[in-house]
């Protein structure tokens, strides 16, 4: 479901869209990386959930993101 490579920046949680991978965000998640930040790289079978079932999915891997303290920042 996510891929992250450990490292001192803040995070950064990349959300594909429909009928998308969480692939399509690998460029942007070695460009983040050099940059100092640590990249999440979030996926979900889009054409198989409904939408209520692919938030209450991102929301529970939100919640159990290790150190809930840290900086967190999205891109979708």
């Amino acid at each position: 479901m996510a891929d992250e490579k450990r490292g001192r920046g803040d995070r950064v949680i990349l959300v594909h869209g429909l009928a998308r991978t969480r692939l399509m965000f690998r460029p942007m998640a070695r460009a983040l990386r050099k940059h100092g930040f640590r990249p999440v790289l979030y996926g979900f079978p889009s054409r198989r959930l409904t939408a209520r079932q692919a938030v209450d999915r991102f929301r529970i891997f939100v919640e159990d993101l290790p150190a809930p303290e840290e900086p967190v920042h999205f891109v979708g």
